[in-house]
């Protein structure tokens, strides 16, 4: 009997692909504004950290620029992250059942949460799977415009 995993991964995750395509680049053709506002949170947490910034500044700019993204994503319908399902060999998406593909499983371990916090995101986020068919039916038709 397989028994499902879940996996709360951020929109950003490049190793997580959709159609082929790392949800970080879904993201930027679905809103390449926030997609760009993404890189750059991803630049700030991760990339050169400058001397003049003090642990408290820079906690405090990162806190700023997180509620901004959040306000961002909720503006645009866009869930900031996905609900993941693993289920043997099958992975997609809870809320559209879109499958998902991703290079090495153990990528999503760091993302792993139970059944239980499932239900409290769904009740935190009461739009989330509105968000989500939201997210990757906007890639579809984009994708398509772009194809042509």
């Amino acid at each position: 009997m397989n028994m499902n995993k879940y996996f709360l991964v951020p929109v950003t995750a490049a190793a997580v692909k959709y159609k082929d395509t790392g949800l970080r680049n879904v993201l930027s053709v679905v809103d390449p504004e926030l997609g760009e506002k993404e890189n750059e949170r991803i630049e700030f947490m991760y990339g050169k950290v400058f001397p003049e910034h003090t642990k408290e500044l820079y906690e405090v700019l990162l806190k700023d620029l997180n509620t901004k993204l959040d306000a961002m994503f909720k503006m645009r319908n866009i869930p900031n992250k996905l609900v993941v399902v693993e289920n043997g060999n099958s992975i997609y998406e809870l809320g559209t059942e879109s499958p998902l593909t991703v290079d090495n499983k153990t990528f999503l371990e760091v993302f792993a949460v139970s059944g239980e916090q499932v239900v409290d995101f769904f009740v935190e986020n009461e739009n989330y799977s509105e968000q989500a068919a939201n997210f990757f039916q906007s890639f579809d038709k984009k994708k398509t415009v772009v194809k042509k």
